[in-house]
């Protein structure tokens, strides 16, 4: 009876922990956006997506990209005029005012931290001449980041039916600005106090994870009715940096849906190197080269994400071991070569998709081989010669044809010699009389 008690008694104890999940399986985040994305901030790796080619509504997150133009455009100190266009523009404000003088500057925090839509179509006409001109630079630059499934019409975000992106392409956008200290500063930016005028303007950032988040880094929010809430975060944590977007979701969701996709990306992650630097990747030949072949390697390592113990059944793990090793480099090399000279890539490849690639380099420099010595690997090509000849008996009858073609070279040489060394003879004949001798050769006559 005490037996059956003790039984039962262990039972009770051990069942939950038998049926309860282990703690320290990590699990795919439910997300409730419609549309979202994490991917690594140093390499693009995408860590989860969910709808992230869908069309969607940016609203403000739209700034992100009017704000990198307008760094990488103007000028911080530029005196930035305020129009009656910009002043009349509806949604969030800068509270700037017509005819207002603003740095530059001072106009990107206005609109990255209140996300001012004033402040917005300021710079844009400034940068872009007009809004239109400033549009146009906005999806020049999309196409050549990558990001094919935008169309931008406004440089605020306000809502318009052929105004739209992809979490995809969000995060694109972002990781791209992110590489800008300017644009890093100001998007991790709390608060900022607007100088002078009648009243200092204060502003607060809107993007509620540098409050809430410690390891948050920036960067937008936004908002319309048909966007619903949009977020674009950002966060480091022990040197590695996860880049989030979340689009048309609930103003609670965005962020619990951020903090959720962080832990998950810290947790169930971790950096593996997968090309060091220096892996011989291949050999090229080299034309008209010291030597005939050089290798090639890696000329940076490649390091991506890979899943921890805990989380390598999970759709976006990599199996380093699954993953194919695609190598692009030229039939052939033309001397001289310098050493680290960009000359191929390689690419790690999983079912298809392009993970992240390297640079290959020339390992060693290669000069250009003398012409005696391009000769006689040419010959040695052919008829299978070493630098010194062999033994006549031992050449194979391609041997005895590339010592024939040896010959007849040499042979040229030397008659271009005797006629150079005849010629000059005769021309110095022509110059001085019969029995003429130099001065010197008549003092050594003469004895003296």
């Amino acid at each position: 009876m005490r037996r059956l008690a003790l039984v039962a008694l262990l039972a009770g104890i051990l069942a939950p922990s038998l049926l309860a999940p282990s703690p320290a399986l990590a699990s795919v985040p439910a997300v409730s956006a419609q549309a979202a994305i994490m991917i690594d901030g140093s390499t693009g790796q995408v860590l989860y997506e969910k709808n992230s080619r869908q069309h969607m509504y940016p609203a403000s997150t739209t700034k992100i990209l009017t704000a990198i133009i307008a760094i990488e455009r103007g000028h911080l100190d530029d005196t930035v005029i305020v129009s009656r266009r910009a002043f009349d523009q509806e949604g969030t404000s800068a509270y700037l005012e017509v005819g207002e003088r603003r740095t530059l500057e001072e106009l990107l925090y206005g609109m990255m931290l209140p996300s001012g839509n004033d402040a917005a179509m300021a710079i844009a006409e400034h940068i872009g001449g007009r809004a239109d001109g400033f549009v146009d630079l906005m999806n020049e630059k999309a196409k050549t980041l990558g990001a094919l499934d935008s169309h931008f019409v406004t440089p605020s975000g306000l809502h318009d039916p052929d105004h739209y992106t992809s979490a995809r392409d969000l995060a694109l956008i972002a990781r791209y600005a992110l590489t800008d200290p300017i644009f890093a500063r100001i998007v991790s930016t709390r608060e900022y106090t607007l100088p002078g005028g009648a009243q200092p303007r204060h502003f607060v950032n809107l993007n509620k994870l540098l409050w809430t988040y410690p390891e948050a880094i920036g960067i937008k929010t936004g908002y319309t009715p048909e966007a619903g809430h949009t977020l674009v975060g950002a966060a480091e944590h022990n040197g590695r940096k996860l880049i989030v977007v979340l689009m048309k979701g609930d103003l609670q969701g965005i962020y619990r849906d951020a903090q959720a996709l962080f832990d998950f990306g810290w947790t169930a992650f971790r950096p593996e190197r997968l090309v060091p630097q220096g892996t011989i990747a291949g050999t090229v030949a080299v034309q008209d080269g010291a030597e005939d072949i050089v290798d090639v390697v890696s000329g940076q390592s490649l390091t991506l994400l890979t899943a921890t113990d805990e989380a390598s059944g999970l759709p976006s793990a990599i199996k380093p071991s699954e993953l194919e090793r695609r190598v692009f480099l030229p039939a052939r090399l033309e001397a001289p070569l310098a050493a680290g000279a960009r000359v191929g890539e390689l690419q790690l490849i999983e079912r298809g998709r392009v993970l992240g690639a390297v640079d290959l380099v020339v390992n060693h420099p290669v000069a250009v081989r003398t012409t005696t010595r391009t000769w006689r690997n040419r010959l040695a090509k052919l008829g299978a010669l070493t630098r010194r000849v062999p033994v006549a008996g031992h050449l194979t009858p391609a041997g005895w044809g590339a010592l024939g073609l040896y010959a007849v070279w040499r042979t040229g040489v030397g008659i271009r010699r005797y006629r150079r060394k005849h010629l000059s003879r005769r021309r110095l004949g022509r110059l001085h009389p019969p029995g003429y001798l130099p001065l010197h050769r008549m003092m050594r006559n003469s004895g003296n």
